[in-house]
């Protein structure tokens, strides 16, 4: 059974490029805005990890009623980072190439003779 079903209007293909248009731009400023504070995100994080890290040693430490031993500190260069930005750089991106290649697609003219 095969379904006739109508090709679209250009009024329904115009609001399909426009919308693919604004998720392509959102994307695009979504990406710079990533690529501009990764650095900064990734040394306030860094310094939120390594207080965190510091914190549960100290714990660790008072649960074992003075006997200190000498525990190698970690810096936070040796330690990788738990909460990172590039997952949500990947989306970001998959969803940019996603609607590219639906600005293009939409915007693609025919190339046979008009009538």
């Amino acid at each position: 059974m095969a379904h006739n079903v109508p090709p679209p209007d250009d009024a329904s293909q115009q609001q399909a490029g426009t919308l693919a248009k604004y998720i392509l731009l959102f994307a695009a400023f979504g990406l710079f805005g990533l690529f501009v504070t990764a650095s900064k995100y990734e040394q306030r994080q860094a310094k939120i990890e390594q207080r965190f890290h510091g914190i549960q040693k100290m714990q660790r430490d008072a649960g074992r009623d003075g006997a200190a031993e000498p525990v190698a500190t970690h810096t936070s260069q040796q330690r990788p980072l738990i909460i990172r930005l590039r997952p949500l750089m990947i989306v970001i991106s998959a969803i940019a190439l996603a609607a590219l290649l639906a600005v293009l697609r939409l915007n693609k003219r025919p190339q046979g003779p008009e009538e």
